[in-house]
């Protein structure tokens, strides 16, 4: 499957605060599971930087250590959805903890697709 993405800087920063994430692999038994994910530093913050690129990186970790466990489950969506609930839930809690103790104002929202088999999961 090809994937592709675009952003762009907007009309204020000079820092694009978006990320993006997009990876793609089979499981053991030849099946495409995938994830699309952007996360859109929020412009109104000056480090909507930092909150962006600690989701990027937490749910890339998620794909490399999580997500072939939970591949390995009989109810697959479930646990998947469930996950990215609690990972979703967690860097919330730790950009809220590390902007306090910085003094930063900082955040982002989250769009995802997830996809397995004949069936996607979406969190906004």
């Amino acid at each position: 499957m090809k994937i592709g993405y675009i952003s762009g800087v907007g009309n204020v920063r000079t820092e694009n605060q978006d990320r993006f994430l997009v990876v793609q692999q089979k499981d053991r038994m030849g099946e495409l599971v995938f994830l699309c994910m952007v996360a859109d530093g929020m412009g109104g913050t000056g480090k909507g930087s930092f909150a962006s690129n600690f989701i990027q990186e937490k749910l890339q970790n998620w794909w490399n250590k999580v997500l072939p466990q939970l591949l390995l489950q009989e109810n697959v969506y479930e646990y998947v959805s469930q996950s990215l609930n609690h990972l979703f839930t967690f860097c919330n809690k730790e950009i809220v903890k590390q902007a306090k103790e910085s003094g930063i104002s900082t955040g982002t929202t989250i769009s995802l697709v997830f996809g397995y088999k004949d069936k996607v999961i979406i969190k906004h």
